[in-house]
């Protein structure tokens, strides 16, 4: 029998009964999750063989039948060396039937070598737990570890655990199971974790127990980190808006352009003013070039009209028109030549007044945002006015939450001190327990 002192101790290396599992078995309890999957059999099943088939099974030449594990384990061994685990349902002369997590399947009798019955983890937890002595502590902490281990109702594990602590109060295992279970030994009883932790002020968060000290700590925290988040983006925001209002409080470039525009749109004009002298000048031009070609035609028609009778007197008519003809041709190319100078002059001032209109348009346009970014100055320097009143208020909402984060901790200390000196009471209220009441005679 170990000695009860050195049981006691194993229970105050913990505040809260050395925690463990919170509502289900403990991790170190359970095996690994490939190790806890039901077992496959492999069934090689010969071309020709004729079976058939219930539920979802395939036939196929290879068979995997998962095996759960509260169900009877039968092993039914075929004739070509092939085994199917199942619960075996039916048999007769003709055929068997198992029953599978799957469905079921029937196999002709004359494919079966032999059928070895097993017991289900159920029924061998009956059988084991009706043969438990009175006084046999260690068999039903075994038996606890069975049911763990098969994933029978996990209810039974501590009513095992408390009757083997009934029975010898030293059984170390007992104890160890129970405090995985995060059982704790209070009044002379233990208790399970739904009736243990609410009675001690504990709460339910996020599937397990905590004090409500905890709870305030976590929420101050969650509260100043969220507080800090929020007071950077304010400090990334008053950056950006100092450098927008920087920029635009910044007139001088606007200002230059548009005293550019101004320069421009002042040349424009003078080139107009010249453009449209030019067009007079070539229009004067023009209208005499037009009446001298007038006067030509005029002077040719008069000298056609005074054709000579007198053949004599031909070839100098015929030399007077030819001069009359050549003199407005000559009067017509000096026309057309006007008019194309004209022509180009007009052109000259058209292009000259698009220009000096896309130049006053570029103008209005720089003065439009020399006065949109005086507005949007104005209302970036509110905005920074606002951020900056809006970071002190964070500052100072920071600081009252260090406070509040300071006082939670502090609280938190002192609750897990609290906690400390009452899991050494219920230790040494165990260790007492357990002298007063010895392990059972006769065992």
């Amino acid at each position: 029998m170990r000695k009860t002192g050195e049981t006691a101790r194993t229970l105050s290396s913990d505040a809260r009964g050395l925690g463990g599992m919170r509502g289900g078995i403990p991790p170190q309890m359970v095996k690994k999750k490939e190790e806890s999957r039901p077992r496959s059999v492999i069934i090689f099943v010969p071309q020709g063989d004729r079976m058939s088939f219930k539920g979802s099974l395939s036939k196929s030449f290879v068979l995997v039948l998962a095996l759960a594990g509260a169900a009877r384990a039968d092993v039914v061994t075929l004739t070509n060396g092939g085994k199917i685990e199942g619960e075996v349902v039916r048999e007769d002369k003709d055929e068997v039937e198992v029953k599978l997590p799957s469905g079921s399947t029937v196999i002709p009798r004359s494919r079966v070598e032999k059928i070895e019955k097993k017991p289900s983890p159920e029924q061998e937890y009956n059988a084991r737990r009706d043969k438990l002595a009175a006084n046999d502590a260690q068999g039903r902490v075994d038996l606890a570890r069975f049911v763990i281990d098969k994933h029978l109702p996990q209810v039974r594990v501590p009513i095992l655990a408390i009757e083997a602590f009934r029975i010898d109060p030293s059984c170390k295992d007992a104890i160890d199971l129970l405090v995985k279970l995060d059982h704790h030994f209070e009044t002379d009883a233990w208790l399970p974790p739904e009736r243990w932790y609410p009675i001690h002020d504990f709460v339910r968060r996020e599937s397990k127990w905590v004090t409500p000290e905890e709870v305030a700590k976590i929420e101050a925290d969650a509260a100043l980190e969220r507080l800090r988040k929020a007071a950077t983006d304010i400090e990334s925001a008053i950056a950006r808006l100092t450098d927008r209002v920087a920029l635009l409080s910044d007139e001088s470039a606007l200002q230059a352009t548009i005293t550019n525009m101004k320069k421009e749109l002042n040349a424009l004009e003078a080139k107009e003013t010249g453009a449209n002298a030019d067009l007079d000048a070539r229009e004067t031009d023009l209208r005499a070039a037009t009446s001298s070609r007038i006067a030509a035609t005029r002077d040719r028609q008069a000298i056609e009209a005074q054709a000579p009778r007198d053949p004599k007197q031909q070839a100098d008519y015929n030399a007077r028109v030819a001069n009359a003809r050549q003199a407005e041709q000559n009067a017509q190319l000096v026309e057309r030549n006007a008019t194309g100078n004209r022509d180009a002059a007009v052109a000259a001032v058209k292009a000259i007044a698009e220009r000096k209109a896309r130049a006053s348009s570029r103008l209005d346009d720089a003065r439009g945002m020399l006065e949109n970014a005086k507005a949007e100055a104005e209302k970036a320097k509110a905005a920074l006015a606002k951020a900056e009143s809006d970071l002190q208020k964070g500052r100072d909402a920071i600081a009252a939450a260090e406070d509040g984060s300071a006082r939670a901790r502090d609280a938190l200390v002192e609750r897990k001190v609290k906690d400390e000196k009452a899991a050494m009471f219920r230790a040494d209220a165990l260790a007492k327990w357990q002298r007063e009441h010895p392990a059972s005679e006769n065992k």
